[in-house]
């Protein structure tokens, strides 16, 4: 019986140590993935097409604004 009670505590102890360590790991995994996930966010936002510069053209103004290849 003894030997199982000091198996035990062992046990126990290592796997003490490791929730420590594995703890530091989660930490920095954390970390990493909210840096990684704003760098994704900023680079989002500047794919993101600026709609402002699109807009109605009015019945009085011509459609020749348009531009193809360089040619109006």
């Amino acid at each position: 019986m003894d030997v199982d009670v000091q198996d035990a505590l062992e046990l126990l102890v290592l796997i003490k140590d490791l929730d420590i360590q594995f703890n530091s790991i989660r930490q920095e995994n954390e970390k990493q993935f909210v840096r990684s996930s704003k760098k994704i966010d900023r680079k989002h936002h500047i794919d993101i097409i600026d709609l402002s510069s699109f807009h109605e053209s009015s019945k009085d103004e011509k459609f020749d604004d348009v531009m193809y290849k360089d040619v109006n």
